[in-house]
């Protein structure tokens, strides 16, 4: 099934999933942005420069639907997301409390990056 509001990319090493990330539409009634989910590249694929292509093709898939923003968060301590994140443009905007998944409680760092039309 395939979904027009987001899409996820895989990272292959041959047939192998290396690495996974997606990026979700935020409101459907008024697509003018997008959520950048969090990345996963396995730990011997790290450090390669592989997560230029998780950004590249997140923001290609945005700006072919015309959207006008970019959105990411990462928890606070995850220094490799914050460089990353400023690497590609995105500026910082805003500080949430979240208790994650795992149970750790740290605030999220949220980003935007505004597209601009080519």
């Amino acid at each position: 099934m395939i979904n027009p509001n987001g899409v996820c990319f895989g990272l292959y090493a041959d047939n192998d999933l290396v690495g996974i990330t997606a990026i979700i539409i935020t409101n459907t009634e008024n697509p003018i942005d997008a959520y950048m989910t969090q990345s996963y590249i396995r730990k011997e694929y790290r450090k390669q420069g592989l997560s230029r292509l998780f950004y590249e093709e997140r923001t290609k898939w945005a700006k072919t639907r015309k959207l006008k923003k970019l959105i990411i968060g990462h928890r606070e301590s995850n220094q490799s997301s914050r460089q990353a994140n400023q690497k590609f443009g995105f500026k910082y905007t805003r500080r949430e409390d979240r208790t994650w998944p795992d149970g750790a409680i740290e605030p999220i760092l949220f980003y935007e990056l505004i597209l601009k039309d080519e």
